[in-house]
C-alpha cells in the first residue's frame, strides 16, 4: 500500500475549512513533483491510494519530523499559509510527506495521532 501522509499544527486551530484548503497544498506538491518520486504512478493509479492526515502539536515538534524525514532521505514539503484569513502573516502550517510504500514509513510518523 502506498499512502501520502499530511502533517498539520494542532496549536494554529485552525477551521475545517482552512485544513482542507492545507491539505490541498499538499496535494499540489505531490502532483508537481510526481515525476521524481518513484512511488507516485502507483499512489496516483491504485485503488487503495490512501491519504493521511496527522497532527504534531507545536512547530517545534513539525520541525523536529522535518529534521528526522531529512535525515533519512524521505521526500516531503513545508506547506504554508501567506493569507490573514485566520491568522497572520506566513505561517508553516505542516508537512506532506510524498507518497511511499509502507515498509518505508519513518517510525516517528507511526506515533503520530490521527487528526480529530
Amino acid at each position: 500500500m502506498i499512502t501520502a501522509f499530511f502533517l498539520l499544527r494542532r496549536d494554529l486551530e485552525m477551521s475545517d475549512a482552512k485544513l482542507a484548503v492545507q491539505v490541498g497544498h499538499g496535494t499540489d506538491f505531490i502532483h508537481m513533483s510526481g515525476k521524481d518520486n518513484t512511488s507516485y504512478a502507483g499512489w496516483l493509479n491504485g485503488a487503495d491510494r490512501r491519504k493521511i492526515v496527522l497532527e504534531v502539536n507545536t512547530e517545534d515538534h513539525l520541525t523536529n519530523i522535518i529534521m528526522i524525514l531529512e535525515r533519512i532521505g524521505t521526500r516531503f514539503d513545508v506547506i504554508e499559509d501567506w493569507l490573514g484569513s485566520e491568522f497572520e502573516g506566513k505561517r508553516v502550517t505542516g508537512v506532506v510527506v510524498h507518497p511511499l510504500e509502507e515498509q518505508y514509513l519513518p517510525k516517528k510518523l507511526k506515533r503520530l495521532r490521527l487528526w480529530s
